[in-house]
């Protein structure tokens, strides 16, 4: 569904049979229903379309350098 749909603009995969793969590739080849669609954008809806933050990217990582410069250390500039 995902690589049929504006909403999801990434479609990641790591099946742990050959059955997940099957069914992943059959939902990738057909365009979604007309539930499937309602049902993604009620989820949107309800669910992401207020996040104030959308991703996780390197939310740890920038909370652990803001850590280490309130208690002065620094990173490294000179890579």
């Amino acid at each position: 569904m995902c690589l049929h749909s504006p909403l999801f603009p990434v479609c990641l995969g790591s099946p742990a049979s050959s059955q997940q793969m099957d069914s992943s590739l059959r939902a990738a080849a057909n365009p979604p229903t007309v539930e499937e669609v309602e049902a993604a954008e009620e989820i949107d809806e309800r669910f992401f379309r207020y996040m104030t933050c959308p991703h996780w990217e390197n939310l740890k990582v920038e909370a652990y350098w803001k850590e280490m410069e309130e208690k002065g250390a620094e990173q490294p500039t000179d890579l």
